[in-house]
């Protein structure tokens, strides 16, 4: 629902950025792109569908990184009691 939210918001974002009020006729300026009177549909779908693949991979990405940091934190919380209870050992010698 996520992604689906993300593509959406993404979608509208460029929209309106790229809308002529905006930054559209310098864009069309500066790029050489004729503006079309009736945006093809095919072409708004297929946006779309690049916005959702791309919000699943930025969210598989995050995901991961935040399941590599917890383990980090684990492995490091192990080490640490390790560490601890050698010094005890070592202070009761």
């Amino acid at each position: 629902m996520g992604n689906i939210l993300a593509a959406v918001c993404a979608f509208a974002a460029s929209s309106l950025w790229y809308s002529s009020p905006l930054f559209g006729r310098q864009f069309l300026e500066f790029s050489g792109v004729t503006a079309s009177a009736q945006p093809d549909g095919l072409k708004i779908a297929a946006e779309m569908l690049r916005n959702m693949l791309l919000t699943f991979v930025i969210g598989e990405l995050l995901a991961c990184q935040a399941s590599t940091r917890l383990r980090a934190k684990e492995l490091n919380g192990c080490a640490d009691r390790t560490r601890i209870q050698r010094l005890r050992v070592r202070q009761t010698c």
